[in-house]
């Protein structure tokens, strides 16, 4: 994926919204709860809004296949 990808670029993401909480033992905020919100990733993608994306399937051995189109269907 990090080589279909550079920063900024949008993604698609699915997965499950996560909330964790817990009590500070150290620093500024020790003995207050703290609540953090995390995603744990089921899927990534590139979005396709405002770009374009050519397929390809990664095979067992990690080499890629390019799944070409066909203009006979």
């Amino acid at each position: 994926m990090a080589e279909s990808l550079a920063t900024g670029d949008r993604v698609v993401v699915t997965g499950k919204l996560v909330e964790r909480s817990f009590t500070a033992t150290q620093g500024q905020r020790a003995g207050q709860e703290i609540r953090r919100h995390e995603i744990v990733i089921d899927e990534i993608g590139v979005s396709l809004r405002y770009a374009t994306a050519r397929p390809t399937k990664a095979r067992r051995n990690g080499e890629l296949h390019v799944v070409e189109d066909d203009e006979n269907a």
